[in-house]
């Protein structure tokens, strides 16, 4: 318990792109047709412009697309796979914890209800989640802030 309340990052609500930290490019989005995936812009209406918003509970978040004003939310179902809904349950499908990682500027987005899925992104530009937390491997996010919603 006091251990994850140290990993725990501090962040302010507003519009990111959330861009895997392993290559650089990669950029986390949610497509008009409400799947998750990524794409090289960085266009805070676009796909790409991802809200962090508080959800009403400590260290908890949810992840909306700023392009459908926060509508569409992020979500992880519970066999693990990366969705979207338009749910708001803190320690539903949709509330996500971001953690600190060992690589300053680099986070982990874990789903909040099971603190087991970390949302990662493949080599192949799939968004997927695993177990495993590795800053420098698929699960290591940087958020770039690109402003106010």
């Amino acid at each position: 318990f006091f251990l994850f309340y140290e990993l725990m990052a501090v962040v302010p609500p507003g519009v990111y792109f959330i861009v895997r930290n392993k290559c650089g490019e990669k950029v986390l989005g949610i497509n008009d047709n409400g799947e998750v995936t990524t794409t090289t812009n960085k266009a805070a209406r676009g796909w790409e412009g991802i809200r962090i918003e508080n959800a009403g509970q400590v260290g908890v978040y949810f992840l909306t697309r700023h392009k459908s004003n926060g509508s569409v939310i992020l979500a992880t179902n519970d066999q693990g796979v990366p969705c979207t809904t338009g749910n708001r349950v803190a320690a539903g499908w949709e509330g996500f914890c971001i953690e600190n990682s060992n690589v300053d500027g680099v986070f982990y987005l874990v789903r909040n209800k099971d603190k087991r899925h970390v949302l990662a992104c493949a080599d192949n530009g799939k968004v997927c989640c695993t177990t495993n937390k590795a800053a420098a491997g698929w699960e290591g996010w940087r958020l770039e802030y690109a402003g106010q919603f």
